[in-house]
């Protein structure tokens, strides 16, 4: 029984404007009948991959998967590889398309060109076969070469126009949002609001997953068609045409202003910002109305993250329990490794969430003014990331290439940047404190703080997650909250040099600021910095609860562990 085996490749744009595919296959089909053959059902298709670059020999090449089956001694001898034309088989250079050719014919498979008048090549194809096939292959690969000079030629143009003045739209194929409406991008309203939504999703503290299912639900339709999945989130939230800015492939750069913008600078950096730090703490899995301790929360005995667990007591009625409670339970524990944590109800600990997010300056989010200072850390933080990340990229550099000078005049660069950025960020968390002192009243935000819508809840954590706080809570008795965030600390470089003035080394450590003891139905704070007991004291009219924190810490840390920052 002789096996013939088709070999079908065509360009994407061929098969769109009419039936390349079913044209091949009709005519394979006819010819194996004719000739009394075995039509193999593993068919070899390369849609829309390159003959003159080589890509059907690539590594998802279908011509390349037979080439690999015929070394492996998986085509029998004496078969048959049914094409087109030889120009379907290669189009690449003479010696690149011949050496192709002659292998197959080595291994001992025929190769049937059916447009050449159903020509057979044989495993002892003559002489004058071989010249023919060389002058087939020479005027395809010439046609294509012609072809991408051509192409080529007309994108360089088409390039040159996007830079000029005019910035020429080069065709409909651009960003999914905008149309061309009289030879100018115009953004697609519906479109627009889509990519603004996506946006806006992320900064409120939204995964990739998460926004695509949102979406989703509420038939939202993709820009490609069909249902969003968290890759097309990702490339929309990195895709820079958002801002207006459009990099051709010619190599020379950015083209900026190049599409109407449809999302602000300030809006970019934070969902930058927000990307950085969801890939940064672990997330857990979100339950329907969304933890607030989410990539907060953690155990003060082994540091792990506390997962929010379901406990029931009392026997069932109706497949439903007497008593559900709700848990914050340390992960090590659940595996049997931190055996002295202890859990905590997680009612309480949505009381103390709000008397931190007080503390913290919530009012950020209910007004304006406060929200603004906030959204302004957010920039500040997203420009220290991007210098921070180009510094290393000219540190890694440097230590590579040691001779090249530009490099020290970068870093230096990137050090003064970092140095007035970080400046600036202490500034505004000066501001922002002074705002929390000014304005908060504690009675009022704790009865006004939004958490009970999910948006809401995301908004509550993300505004935590943004000011890099963590919080460590040590179950028992009386629960105690420790809240942290990063603080810069200057240490002496020892030993020191006799004679010279003594190095100093700045790191950053995570540092206690504020504390909740949890006794029974009272919540007492009790601030571990100088910041943190102005803004107690500012919310605490009478001043009990400052006396009760400050008796606590006296009492348990003795009163000289009272920090005076």
């Amino acid at each position: 029984m002789t096996i013939a085996f088709s070999y079908i490749r065509f360009s994407r744009l061929t098969q769109k404007q009419g039936r390349s595919y079913e044209r091949q296959m009709e005519a394979c089909e006819a010819w194996v009948a004719k000739k009394g053959f075995t039509l193999s059902d593993d068919r070899f298709l390369d849609q829309g991959r390159s003959g003159y670059l080589g890509e059907h020999l690539g590594e998802k090449g279908q011509l390349r998967r037979f080439l690999d089956l015929v070394e492996a001694g998986k085509i029998p001898k004496g078969s048959y590889l049914v094409i087109e034309s030889l120009d379907r088989l290669s189009r690449q250079r003479v010696n690149e398309a011949l050496s192709l050719f002659l292998g197959i014919l080595g291994a001992g498979v025929h190769i049937c060109t059916l447009m050449d008048g159903e020509k057979v090549y044989s495993p002892d194809a003559s002489s004058m076969d071989v010249i023919m096939s060389v002058l087939v292959m020479a005027r395809a690969n010439e046609e294509s070469a012609t072809k991408s000079k051509r192409a080529k030629d007309d994108w360089e143009s088409k390039f040159a126009k996007a830079r000029s003045a005019e910035r020429k739209p080069v065709g409909r194929q651009v960003a999914k949002w905008l149309k061309l409406v009289e030879g100018e991008y115009v953004p697609d309203p519906d479109r627009a609001a889509i990519v603004e939504r996506v946006f806006r999703e992320c900064i409120n503290g939204h995964g990739f997953v998460s926004i695509a299912q949102r979406l989703n639900a509420d038939n939202v339709p993709a820009f490609r068609g069909g249902t969003w999945c968290p890759s097309s989130i990702d490339d929309l939230l990195k895709n820079r045409n958002v801002l207006g800015e459009w990099e051709p492939k010619d190599g020379k750069g950015v083209i900026e202003n190049y599409f109407p913008r449809v999302i602000d600078d300030a809006t970019w950096k934070k969902a930058e910002l927000a990307m950085v730090a969801r890939r940064g703490r672990k997330v857990t899995k979100q339950t329907a109305n969304f933890q607030v301790w989410q990539q907060v929360l953690f155990c003060a005995l082994c540091g792990s993250t506390m997962n929010l667990v379901t406990k029931q007591k009392g026997a069932a009625v109706r497949g439903e329990p007497v008593y559900k409670y709700k848990y914050y339970v340390c992960a090590n524990k659940r595996k049997g490794l931190c055996t002295k944590a202890v859990s905590v109800r997680m009612e309480a600990s949505e009381e103390v969430y709000k008397r931190l997010l007080v503390a913290v300056g919530a009012l950020g989010l209910i007004q304006t003014e406060a929200a603004e200072i906030t959204d302004q850390m957010a920039l500040v933080d997203a420009s220290i990331h991007a210098e921070e990340t180009t510094r290393a990229r000219h540190m890694k550099r440097l230590a590579e290439h040691a001779e090249e000078d530009h490099l020290y005049e970068l870093v230096a660069i990137a050090n003064k940047n970092l140095k007035r950025l970080k400046a600036e960020r202490e500034e505004l968390e000066a501001k922002h404190t002074a705002q929390t002192i000014a304005q908060s009243d504690r009675d009022w935000l704790l009865a006004n703080i939004p958490l009970k819508e999910r948006d809401d809840r995301q908004r509550a954590n993300a505004l935590l997650c943004r000011l890099n706080i963590k919080v460590h809570i040590k179950g028992g008795d009386e629960p105690v909250y420790t809240a942290t965030r990063p603080t810069q600390v200057r240490t002496v470089v020892l030993p020191i040099p006799e004679g010279q003035e003594p190095e100093f080394m700045t790191r950053t450590v995570e540092r206690p600021f504020l504390q909740f003891i949890v006794k029974g139905d009272d919540i007492i704070p009790v601030p571990r910095s100088a910041d943190q007991r102005e803004t107690l004291k500012e919310q605490d009219s009478d001043g009990s609860e400052t006396a009760k924190g400050m008796a606590w810490l006296s009492e348990v840390l003795g009163p000289k562990a009272i920090v005076q920052d």
